[in-house]
């Protein structure tokens, strides 16, 4: 995001700059045109044009992702908390942002730690406790 924010702030920078005011206006437009062209390119080189691809018949969408958690989710009560073990990759898809008829916390913790869970889920080990 860095990057991207720098991108931004720098083209922002030059198309406002008293420069465009000058004489060599259609130079240096033509310049900053070429340095964005360029940045472009560069970052779909860098991501080997990931985002410009059609999605894959075996790329899963969000509300895929989150039906698999649905039945989790289910056993937890109204105002209770899931515990997530492990700091799991996707445990930020039980969270209750993605499941909005629900109302329940949501915490991550590191293996074993002490916590006040209603349920504790250990997403490595597929297992669940109360």
């Amino acid at each position: 995001m860095f990057w991207m924010l720098t991108l931004v702030s720098v083209v922002l920078a030059t198309a406002h700059s008293p420069a465009f005011k000058s004489q060599q206006q259609a130079v240096i437009r033509n310049l900053t045109h070429c340095l964005v062209a360029i940045a472009g390119l560069s970052v779909v080189m860098m991501t080997g044009g990931e985002y410009l691809r059609a999605r894959g018949p075996n790329t899963a969408t969000l509300a895929e992702l989150v039906m698999a958690t649905d039945e989790t989710v289910a056993q937890v009560p109204d105002g209770g908390t899931l515990c997530i073990l492990n700091r799991h990759p996707y445990g930020f898809l039980y969270a209750s942002v993605f499941h909005p008829a629900r109302h329940y916390r949501t915490k991550s913790l590191w293996a074993d730690e002490e916590a006040d869970c209603t349920i504790r889920l250990d997403l490595d080990r597929k297992t669940m406790s109360r």
